[in-house]
């Protein structure tokens, strides 16, 4: 190769940098045609060229025992069930029970017992407390026959829901009342003596389970001036129904809150019967409930009667004997004046 040609070689290669491969060919063909191998493009047949033969793809007989050492690992295969690590929790120990806060005994104790109440007069109000759990507290007094006393719990601390029970000298419960009294969760019971004679009061927590300070309570004892038990009590149970009459009218009232009166009547075969209540005092709603001999409820009213907040049910008798009608006040917690109304059984 000539000098020239290899000056023109070099100006070739400089000009496919800088002016790109279309001028490089246009000097390339000035200069006869001689190209270096290496800036040649690459022609038919030459065996640099053609393209290696491929090999026929080989089917694998075994299952490689290791995982590949370079290049990027196998992704896991996704599933469905997501893996929670272990985790192991301690229960916390379990809080130990505060025993209530410790309260000196009122002055009336001991009074646990029907043998060491306390006596009280009537006109007077005693404090007590419960000082420890399950504490009872007993009173008694002397009555006169003919006599309505009532017996209520006031003052109340914030810790204590009192019911009171009345006994007999013989320690038989006449009557027991929770909620009557004037204040929230306080009590009250009216009674009208029969006999002269000792009875006893207890005053506990409803609970049974409350005691400290926060559980002081005053207790009194008055007279039922103006209002007196009706002449029908004890009649709490369908066991000690009176009987009315048809035709009848019998005035009642409640004397403790929760009273229900029963009554019942002889009904004949296809006669239809009007039982119905009257006359109530202010603090009355009355509701009535018809019973059969087998103790099944056959009807029940609230508010039907010709009065306001007065009941009235009418019932034709299926067949002869006895049926028993309950009356209550619809609240259940009223008692004493106020509470007086008739009950009439009449056919219709």
């Amino acid at each position: 190769m000539s000098r020239n040609q290899w000056i023109v070689a070099v100006l070739v290669v400089v000009a496919s940098f800088v002016l790109g491969s279309f001028v490089g060919y246009f000097l390339i063909s000035l200069t006869g045609g001689f190209v270096p191998q290496t800036l040649r493009p690459a022609q038919p047949g030459d065996a640099a060229t053609q393209p290696p033969a491929a090999t026929p793809p080989t089917r694998e007989t075994s299952t490689p025992t290791s995982a590949p050492t370079t290049g990027m690992p196998e992704p896991p295969t996704p599933t469905n069930t997501r893996v929670m690590p272990a985790t192991t929790y301690t229960l916390p120990p379990a809080p130990t029970p505060i025993p209530p806060e410790a309260v000196a005994p009122d002055d009336w104790e001991p009074d646990n017992s029907l043998a060491d109440a306390s006596s009280i007069e009537v006109g007077d109000t005693q404090s007590h407390n419960l000082h420890v759990e399950g504490d009872h507290d007993w009173v008694c007094f002397e009555a006169e026959e003919g006599t309505t006393y009532v017996i209520e719990t006031s003052n109340l601390g914030g810790g204590i829901d009192t019911i009171i029970y009345l006994y007999d000298r013989g320690v038989n419960e006449l009557i027991s009342d929770d909620d009557g009294g004037d204040e929230f969760w306080a009590s009250r019971l009216w009674w009208r003596v029969i006999e002269t004679g000792t009875f006893y009061v207890v005053v506990r927590d409803l609970g049974d389970n409350d005691a400290g300070p926060r559980t002081s309570y005053d207790v009194s004892l008055s007279l039922g001036e103006a209002f007196e038990l009706d002449g029908y009590e004890p009649d709490g149970s369908r066991a000690k129904a009176n009987r009315i009459r048809v035709g009848e009218t019998q005035t009642r009232n409640l004397h403790v809150a929760g009273d229900h009166d029963w009554v019942y009547f002889e009904a004949e075969e296809g006669t239809t019967y009007i039982i119905e209540t009257s006359n109530l005092g202010s603090d009355v709603d009355t509701i009535i409930y018809l019973y059969d001999e087998e103790w099944n409820e056959l009807a029940a009213d609230d508010d039907r009667g010709d009065e306001f907040l007065a009941s009235r049910l009418e019932w034709t008798a299926t067949e002869e004997g006895a049926l028993y009608v309950k009356v209550k006040d619809f609240w259940g917690t009223s008692a004493g004046p106020g509470t007086e109304y008739d009950i009439s059984v009449s056919r219709m």
